[in-house]
């Protein structure tokens, strides 16, 4: 339809206008006028501050007036070019003459404030263009914001309710209204009588509709208007009737705000949420402040305790109120708070109470439910003593104790006892009594600070062993000890000291206490107990041995860098001190402890194709600073820690070259190169590599001093008390029994370049006849593989096996079987311990309730003894028996599993 402006935000329309023109004319129907449409555009708007009072805007005949509602901050024009409205705030907006309201279209700044953030007679809007039901038409309407809404524009449609000339009539106004107060209290469980609707009320279709835009906090009968206080809120009551050929429609309504009643502790029940909500409390007691500081305080009737938070709040100690109370109420950190209160009886001012029938037992009982029950109030603890660890404060009454927290520049001196008063209050989850003011700190002696010292700095006992642990104390109290976690492994003599522990490892702390008596403070000390497995002599001295070849790196592994031309090395401060070389190619520990045991830290990345390493000594990476500098130096952040590539040239210098000079073609490409005139390994070009005055370097790696040979067909056993890697071209393998008479099952558990823990016991493949030396890692590592494992490698004293399993075990010894194949076999007569001849060699334990065999084939193939003839037993035959592996049996047939044996050189079934 075509439109005329007839002045600004004013939309006339067309057909409008010769409609007017018709009843000038003469016309004698009686006819509706047209839509009208009203534009209220905030472009530009400056941004005004938040205030209390109404923001109004009229374009004659719309006004809107923006009001405060039950907010805290008025609506304004806000810096995006919109006008905002708060949660709470009101939107009225009224026609000046015989107008309804048709429509209401807003255009909000974001979909996150629009307009189903706006509420008409409890009801949310449902889009940002709201068109009004002929029962909601009127010629004022009122919205209300349940949240943050923010408005560019808004456009107003409305329409006249009289014709114009030509015979035409006016509607007449119903003048709705409940008179003139607006606003009504109540009480929960009370009653409430509704204020009396005057004007006209017939000729409605449905007659006055009454309407509560709170139902949880007064319902309302849609008919009567009769109003049912129902729990405590706020709640607008609107009745409406609709228009008619004689009247206009018409609403009216009023507040009703439901008070709760009762002591600050029933006030605390309408506080459950830890989001702001509205409180109307009538308060029966008298609330008296105990302690006020800038932007919080305390308040307590002598029933319960709330605390306050409002910035400038203007409250003094002594102020007390009562009566009626508008407030936000929300759990902080399980503390109840109001905010943003407003009391409407202030009483005076009034003595400070104090509650002192609290002891710190009291506080703590029952998972704090004293300290829930007293906080926020002013509480005097008498005779408790102050005691600090050296950074955090503690008061102790009778063996009970609590945080003491104090504020203002207080301070207390250590084992002085004092009557103290201050405010339980919980501190983002833990329990505290706060005190702030001097007078509140009152001495009245002082005890002597008691100490108490193990003899040891910790405690080590093996599995199913006991040790005696001692503590001494400066007390006349008697110690009591006490250990934790507290679990069926471990038990102590609380009096003795006595500690009794099973057979799983573990690590627990022991605690000596002694209580507090008249003349000393109570004091305890804790010392840590491991629980170990029993120690064996399977220990493999270890060496450096010069590395040449990549292939011989290993990840986590421990390495000197060094000169040797020089016999100089790399500290692990990244300075060079000088070392003596061994023979062929070696460095003792002893040596080695002067330099700098680099661990090799393998990362995700590579170049050109080839792994990047990281240098680690004692949580510091060895770093160049850039590209351009020749120092280097260790440092403990990971953000400055470099790179390197590591190589070896033909002669077996390695070749460690920092990423980030060669990963850009631009820069000059540095390594660790040796300065003969400098006496020091720095960061140079890798071109001085050749000349005469820089020396190359090279890598010494940790390895065991006894080699894993290979010489039982390819496999050894090994057993060691430092962790290590599985050498290149060995697999470590796990090994339990076959279903096969005489057959070993083997498991990989560690494979080449796995970082296997210490002590652990393996089967180890690999080349035949070869010599293996496993790279020692600088730190035990957890163990990866979790499965079965008979292998074993604890021995007594004497140097005999010595099973850990817990049960009665066959041992088993690596070796050839006449036919030369390998496997596991008795070292003593009927798999008896047995003596071990090296400290690193494993063995096999089989657990007795097996069926016992003489040994077990390692690599089981299928192969026959050749014989072909199968005879059958009852179990009872003699002689010498086989399995087709040929492995002698221990037991009668009658003993063994169902099978297939020889017996006196000829095949025999075992049913």
């Amino acid at each position: 339809m075509e439109k005329l402006f007839c002045k600004k935000g004013i939309t006339i329309s067309l057909r409008c206008l010769l409609i007017v023109a018709s009843l000038v004319f003469g016309s004698s129907a009686n006819v509706w006028a047209e839509d009208l449409t009203t534009t209220f555009d905030w472009a530009g708007s400056a941004t005004a501050a938040k205030g209390t009072t109404d923001y109004v805007v009229t374009q004659s005949p719309v006004k809107l007036t923006f009001s405060l509602g039950t907010a805290s901050n008025a609506p304004r024009t806000n810096k995006e070019g919109s006008v905002r409205m708060y949660a709470g705030t009101q939107l009225t907006i009224s026609l000046e003459g015989d107008y309804v309201i048709k429509q209401v279209d807003f255009t909000p700044t974001t979909k996150s404030y629009n307009a189903t953030t706006l509420k008409f007679n409890g009801t949310s809007l449902t889009s940002d263009s709201w068109v009004l039901s002929s029962a909601e038409q009127a010629n004022s309407v009122t919205l209300t914001a349940s949240a943050t809404a923010r408005f560019k524009k808004i456009v107003v449609t409305y329409a006249s309710t009289s014709s114009g000339g030509g015979g035409g009539t006016t509607l007449t106004d119903r003048n709705l209204s409940f008179g003139e107060t607006k606003s009504f209290d109540a009480e929960v469980g009370g009653t409430f009588s509704a204020p009396t609707l005057t004007g006209v009320t017939e000729g409605a279709t449905e007659g006055v509709a009454y309407a509560s835009n709170n139902e949880t906090v007064a319902g309302v009968n849609a008919s009567t208007g009769a109003v049912t206080i129902k729990g405590m809120g706020y709640a607008k009551i609107t009745a409406s009737a609709e228009a008619n050929e004689t009247y206009k429609a018409g609403s009216a309504s009023y507040d009703i705000y439901v008070y709760g009643k009762g002591t600050i502790d029933d006030l605390k029940k309408y506080i459950t949420s830890t989001t702001a909500t509205d409180i109307y409390f009538n308060l029966t007691s008298t609330a008296v402040v105990t302690y006020a500081a800038t932007n919080y305080a305390y308040m307590e009737d002598g029933h319960a305790g709330i605390y306050i938070y409002k910035s400038n709040h203007g409250l003094t100690a002594g102020n007390s109120f009562t009566g009626k109370v508008k407030a936000k109420g929300m759990l902080y950190r399980q503390l109840y708070e109001l905010s943003d209160f407003t009391f409407a009886n202030a009483v005076g001012t009034t003595d400070i109470p104090v509650t002192d029938y609290f002891t710190i037992q009291d506080l703590i009982d029952s998972e704090n439910a004293g300290y829930k029950m007293a906080e926020s109030m002013r509480v005097k603890l008498t005779g408790v003593t102050a005691t600090t660890d050296g950074t955090n404060w503690t008061i102790e009454q009778g063996g009970a104790s609590t945080t003491l927290a104090l504020y203002n520049s207080l301070s207390v001196t250590a084992g002085g006892v004092y009557d103290i008063t201050g405010y339980p209050y919980n501190n983002n989850g833990t329990w505290e009594f706060r005190v702030y003011e001097e007078s509140c700190l009152g001495q009245t002696g002082s005890k002597t600070a008691a100490t108490v010292t193990f003899d040891q700095e910790s405690y080590t006992v093996e599995t199913n062993g006991n040790i005696t642990v001692s503590a001494k104390t400066t007390s006349t109290s008697k110690i009591v000890y006490s250990i934790s976690p507290a679990d069926e492994n471990v038990s102590i003599n609380a009096e003795t000291g006595k500690i009794v522990v099973g057979a799983k490892t573990g690590t627990y702390t022991i605690t000596a206490t002694v209580a507090e008596n008249e003349n000393f403070t109570s004091a305890s000390a804790t010392c840590p107990l491991t629980i170990t497995a029993p120690s064996f002599n399977i220990a493999a001295p270890t060496y450096y041995k010069k590395i040449t070849t990549t292939d011989e790196l290993a990840v986590g592994g421990t390495y000197l860098i060094v000169c040797e031309g020089a016999k100089y090395g790399m500290t692990s401060t990244a300075a060079s001190a000088t070392y003596t070389q061994g023979d062929n190619n070696t460095i003792t520990n002893e040596i080695a402890a002067t330099l700098g045991e680099f661990e090799l830290v393998k990362t995700n990345e590579n170049y050109n194709n080839e792994p990047l390493y990281e240098l680690l000594v004692d949580g510091s990476y060895l770093c160049s600073p850039n590209a351009t500098k020749t120092d280097i130096s260790m440092q403990a952040s990971e953000s400055e820690k470099t790179k390197w590539l590591v190589r070896f040239d033909d002669d077996g210098n390695v070749e460690i070259d920092s990423y980030c000079t060669f990963s850009d073609a631009s820069k000059t490409n540095r390594g660790l190169i040796y300065q003969n005139s400098g006496t020091v390994i720095k960061h140079y070009a890798v071109s001085n590599r050749r000349e005469s005055g820089y020396l190359k370097v090279q890598l010494y790696q940790k390895v065991t001093d006894l080699a894993i040979s290979t010489l039982t067909k390819g496999y050894a056993t090994f057993v060691t008390d430092v962790p290590y890697v599985m050498p290149k071209g060995a697999r470590g393998y796990a090994v339990t029994v076959a279903p096969q008479a005489g057959v070993i099952k083997k498991l990989v558990a560690y494979d080449e370049g796995s970082q296997v823990p210490a002590q652990t016991a393996l089967l180890i493949g690999g080349a035949s006849g070869t010599n293996y030396y496993p790279a020692v890692l600088k730190e035990n590592v957890v163990a990866t593989y979790n499965g079965e494992n008979y292998m074993e490698g604890a021995r007594t004293d004497e140097g005999k096996t010595d099973s850990q399993r817990g049960v009665a075990v066959y041992y088993y010894k690596l070796a050839l079987n006449n036919a030369s194949k390998p496997g596991f076999y008795y070292g003593a007569e009927g798999g008896e311990a047995f003596q071990l001849t090296k400290p690193t060699t494993a063995y096999l334990a089989v657990p007795k309730n097996i069926t016992p065999v003489n040994g077990y084939l390692i690599d089981f193939e299928g192969e026959t003894t050749g014989i072909d003839s199968i005879g059958q037993t009852d179990g009872n035959a003699n002689g010498a028996i086989y399995n087709l592996n040929g492995i002698r049996m221990a037991q009668p047939l009658r003993n063994l599993p169902k099978g297939v044996y020889i017996v006196n050189g000829k095949k025999v079934i075992r049913f």
